[in-house]
């Protein structure tokens, strides 16, 4: 088996013709699809089991509600595939779009490539901060040459090698967010990865909002990030300097900003003392590793939120 790739799927009926047809049109030889079936209500699982008797490189496993983490880590037992790749049920592969990455894969040593995406909605694009470092080719680099890349801790955009992802990244997590600390521990732990120009993936923005990265402001979701930043925090001390600069940036730009707009919503005082202390650990940590110019303006607003929440919660 050459290729698998692992989908779990919950309740995506309106995108799961498209996401698994744009599988069934790929021609890497001997690839295998593996459909996790997590607890759907809907339509989902007549469409996975249409696909199944169509087409014998698909499977279907059928579970109760796990998560996608959970669900993907029960996909991977059954995976034989030399290299690993992911999907999720509301997403689709563009043609021809893991051919690059399987052949830079097959015919050299790097441990994964990550590959472009496009984030759509209805059709027409979204802007997305996540894509970034993916302009051009770039074989055999580290994170350190090629920092933008960290960005896209997402797992679907990238084909692992099998021997490493098994070693390395797994198993997955299951909060939400659960692929942000595998990723980000990819690109840390790996010898060398491989950055293809390519867009490999449509994104999909659904149109109710359903999904994960579309209920930023729900308390649940805040919570889970906050969780997830912390562990990643964690890793990259323990790495060294280079690998906390290079996150602390991306953090900054990206996590901080989303909390920033989020915070003013949460009604939890758990929940905004967490926010508080996840803010505090970037401020104190990027006032060392960073330059005191760099990403000054997203600082000072998060150093005032940090005061405002804590005379929030002397003030309760």
């Amino acid at each position: 088996m050459s290729l698998s790739v692992v989908v779990p799927v919950f309740n995506t009926e309106q995108y799961l013709e498209s996401c698994l047809g744009s599988l069934a049109r790929l021609d890497i030889p001997s690839a295998e699809f593996i459909i996790v079936d997590d607890g759907s209500t809907d339509g989902s699982s007549n469409i996975i089991r249409s696909f199944v008797h169509a087409d014998s490189r698909f499977s279907m496993i059928t579970t109760d509600r796990v998560g996608p983490g959970e669900a993907r880590n029960i996909g991977l037992a059954q995976a034989g595939g030399a290299f690993i790749g992911f999907l999720d049920g509301d997403d689709a592969v563009v043609p021809g779009g893991y051919t690059k990455a399987y052949d830079v894969l097959r015919e050299g040593s790097d441990d994964f490539v990550t590959f472009g995406f496009r984030r759509v909605k209805e059709g027409l694009p979204v802007k997305t901060i996540l894509n970034q470092g993916h302009d051009l080719d770039r074989r055999s680099v580290t994170l350190a040459e090629c920092p933008e890349v960290v960005f896209g801790t997402i797992l679907w955009n990238k084909i692992y090698r099998r021997d490493f992802a098994f070693q390395q990244m797994l198993p997955i997590g299951s909060t939400m967010y659960e692929d942000m600390y595998p990723t980000l521990k990819a690109f840390v732990k790996c010898a060398s990865f491989t950055v293809s120009s390519d867009v490999g993936v449509l994104w999909t923005a659904r149109t109710d909002n359903s999904s994960l990265t579309q209920r930023q402001g729900k308390e649940d979701n805040t919570a889970a990030r906050v969780t997830e930043l912390n562990r990643c925090l964690d890793l990259v001390e323990r790495e060294g300097p280079v690998f906390l600069g290079i996150f602390l940036r991306k953090v900054l730009a990206h996590d901080v900003v989303l909390l920033l707009k989020t915070e003013k919503k949460i009604r939890s005082e758990r929940i905004r003392q967490s926010v508080r202390d996840l803010l505090e650990r970037v401020l104190n940590l990027s006032a060392t590793e960073l330059g005191v110019e760099e990403l000054a303006g997203i600082r000072d607003e998060a150093q005032a939120r940090v005061g405002l929440l804590t005379g929030v919660q002397a003030a309760s």
